[in-house]
């Protein structure tokens, strides 16, 4: 890696925050320490935590079915995979509950997780595309069928798309509720789904492709 920040502290005392390398290895821009890094997945979790905070007020259960908040995402059908072939049956047997959203069982897939059948339909669909609303994406997926890995007569997890139909239940102005209810209130300044172009020039870049430990050593 390019470069790290790391910080050491116990029982609210910090012992240890320093920068190493650099944080941008194309410009050879030196790690900053309020360098701002790429989180990647880790809204998952965030956003799981946005979802588990309507839960406690009573908003929905983790039992509800998907399609209660989201109707165009009732009558998906199921994509199973018998060795290289792929069978496009009926709908999930019974609805989605929307703890499938939370575990990663909800059989909707990332379209680039393979070269398949179903990720060419997620593909061909533009799932991927960022420029799109809660409304504008979920009537793609609605027509997209469930991939479900079916093993020991139960569905397995499987690192799957989870994150817009549980911000289509959180709500059209999710980046601001997770600003307003969790970011702020944790002093996460600096946490967002976009980096400000004024605050650009704190990114920090990792390699445009992993070198080999050979590389690494030179």
């Amino acid at each position: 890696m390019p470069g790290a920040v790391a910080l050491v502290a116990r029982r609210g005392r910090l012992a240890y925050f320093e920068s190493y390398g650099r944080r941008d290895p194309a410009a050879g821009a030196p790690m900053a320490k309020d360098s701002i890094f790429r989180i990647y997945s880790m809204t998952k979790p965030i956003v799981s935590v946005a979802a588990m905070m309507l839960w406690e007020q009573g908003r929905f259960l983790l039992s509800d079915p998907i399609e209660k908040y989201l109707p165009e995402l009732g009558e998906r059908k199921v994509a199973v995979a018998h060795g290289a072939e792929i069978e496009i049956g009926g709908t999930p047997s019974g609805p989605s509950p929307f703890q499938d959203l939370l575990r990663h069982t909800s059989g909707l897939t990332y379209e680039f997780r393979g070269s398949g059948p179903v990720h060419k339909m997620y593909m061909a669909e533009k799932i991927y595309s960022r420029n799109q609303s809660n409304a504008d994406q979920s009537p793609p997926w609605a027509g997209c069928p469930s991939s479900l890995n079916r093993e020991r007569g139960g569905i397995q997890p499987f690192y799957r798309r989870a994150r817009p139909p549980r911000r289509g239940l959180v709500g059209p102005y999710l980046s601001e509720y997770l600003r307003q209810f969790i970011l702020a209130p944790l002093g996460m300044v600096d946490t967002a789904f976009y980096v400000p172009a004024h605050e650009l020039a704190r990114l920090a870049e990792a390699f445009p492709k992993d070198r080999t430990p050979a590389q690494a050593c030179n």
